[in-house]
């Protein structure tokens, strides 16, 4: 069987070394999609030596790529196993929400106590100047003699 230029970059990439292969595994599990988990199986299941992984794992040659060729969903047994013999721990963190955990606001916002002592002013001197205006044109009504 021919030996290929992409088979060689993932013997240079997977072959025996746990920490690419549990780096790449980490960014395909944190899609939470199942499709990018399957290819990096497989594509770390072409970069080992298949013959020598299969009786590590105890499967035959056929199974182990049957199972982790992207076709079929494999058994968690055998992922655990695969990852077992690779010196790869499959670990759970919970996930990063993006949506705010917060419970919206249903009234308007509270003014700050500077805002509200601003208003407060503001309305005091409206209706001290209003009354003031009133009494002045009643005075000058009083003034002029009309009645």
């Amino acid at each position: 069987m021919p030996f290929s230029k992409d088979k060689a970059d993932l013997k240079r990439r997977f072959g025996d070394n746990p920490d690419a292969i549990a780096q790449y595994l980490t960014e395909a599990f944190a899609k939470n999609e199942l499709a990018p988990v399957l290819k990096a199986l497989s594509e770390i299941v072409r970069g080992q030596n298949v013959k020598a992984l299969a009786r590590k794992t105890g499967m035959g040659r056929e199974g182990l790529h049957r199972s982790f060729a992207g076709e079929v969903q494999p058994d968690l047994g055998r992922l655990l196993g695969l990852l077992a013999v690779l010196n790869v721990q499959l670990v759970a963190v919970p996930k990063v929400s993006k949506i705010a955990t917060t419970r919206p606001k249903l009234s308007r916002p509270r003014k700050s106590t500077s805002e509200s002592k601003a208003q407060s002013k503001r309305s005091r001197s409206a209706l001290s100047e209003r009354p003031v205006k009133a009494l002045a044109g009643t005075s000058n009504s009083s003034s002029t003699g009309k009645r």
